[in-house]
């Protein structure tokens, strides 16, 4: 067990690679942290409080009792309310820097309290699990990958990095015809990749004055949707005419059939969906999906996961909630910001990992 000091838990000594390193059962014990009888008192304090407003000092006091402590901590409903409402705060938090400190502060608590409540999730359903050669990534396609490393598209054999190159600040990969796009909800444009296998792969720019998430084909057609909620068309490289305004922002998008999906991560419990064939927009409830970090699925049924519950979640196609897998935490077949899911060819689940790099490969159900 090692002994650190409580301010060592302040988000001013980190980056986000470090600080969500201090977790239940991780080895680490706070000197001067509340007994763990406190739990159930200082859950209600917060539970009470505007988690926007509270002092600093009573949520890092929370996060030195459920470090120290949480291993051996029994879940309550409590602990569900307040992992809920921190993560409606971190969610409300997104896009305001000034807050960045306390948003930091609300995901370790939540995800803290996550994985003191999963603790006991099944993982049977997973297959295998390995750890991606590169750091924090955001998104995996075959053999390609979004990552937070200086060179950050990079082409992988196993874990050999066979091509790599910088390109903005990437954060999502699709099809796109052959090629491959590279999207992103920072940094303005995006990028179409071509000769994927060729030693040197051609890389073409599309320049917006908007960050890019998605580009893609539809009925002959193409598309691209900014991080500003903007649908335009595409001719060739060249961004066209706007077609619709989504009322939020865009940080994940995905095409699923003829449905366009988008998610606004500062908007908790809600998602965007386009109907490709008329563009007609519906606001639809991710149930208790909080902060939906990706979506794949086909005509049957969607899989969703959340960022600070790590779980996956089956909803029927009208987004109605069918069934969950899985839950936070670092050992094996555990999710710790989930960032990407896909479906393989032969029906089966992949799960990215943001912190860990970890992939995990489950079961449909």
């Amino acid at each position: 067990m090692t002994t650190i000091r409580i301010a060592d838990l302040n988000p001013a000594g980190h980056t986000s690679f470090s600080f969500y390193d201090f977790l239940p059962g991780s080895g680490f014990a706070v000197e001067g942290a509340p007994a763990a009888m406190a739990a159930p008192a200082a859950t209600s304090r917060l539970l009470a409080a505007d988690l926007l407003t509270v002092s600093d000092e009573a949520l890092d006091s929370y996060a030195a009792l459920l470090l120290t402590h949480g291993h051996r901590l029994k879940p309550t409903a409590d602990m569900e309310r307040l992992a809920g409402a921190t993560a409606h705060g971190f969610a409300a938090l997104i896009g305001n820097d000034a807050m960045r400190p306390r948003r930091m502060r609300l995901t370790r608590t939540s995800l803290m309290l996550r994985v003191i409540l999963d603790r006991t999730q099944d993982t049977s359903s997973v297959i295998a699990e390995s750890t991606l050669a590169s750091k924090s990534p955001w998104d995996l396609l075959g053999d390609w990958a979004v990552t937070c490393d200086d060179d950050n598209v990079r082409r992988l054999k196993g874990n050999t990095v066979t091509w790599s190159r910088r390109l903005g600040l990437p954060t999502q990969l699709d099809l796109l015809g052959d090629a491959l796009w590279v999207g992103s909800h920072y940094s303005a444009g995006g990028y179409v990749i071509s000769k994927l296998t060729a030693k040197s792969p051609h890389v073409e720019i599309v320049t917006h004055d908007a960050p890019l998430v998605l580009a893609f084909d539809f009925n002959g057609a193409r598309y691209a949707l900014d991080a500003n909620g903007a649908l335009f068309d595409v001719d060739g490289t060249a961004i066209g005419m706007k077609l619709l305004q989504l009322a939020g922002k865009v940080h994940r998008a995905r095409v699923i059939g003829n449905m366009l999906y988008a998610f606004d991560w500062g908007q908790a419990g809600i998602g965007f969906a386009i109907e490709l064939d008329t563009l007609a927009i519906t606001v639809f409830s991710t149930g208790p999906v909080i902060v939906c970090n990706d979506m794949c699925g086909d005509e049957n049924a969607l899989y969703a996961i959340c960022k600070l519950q790590g779980r996956v979640f089956k909803m029927a196609r009208g987004s109605k909630h069918v069934a969950t897998r899985l839950g936070a935490g670092v050992q094996r077949g555990q999710l710790l910001d989930p960032i990407m899911i896909r479906r393989n060819a032969d029906g089966t689940l992949n799960v990215l990992n943001w912190f860990s790099s970890k992939l995990v490969r489950m079961q449909a159900f």
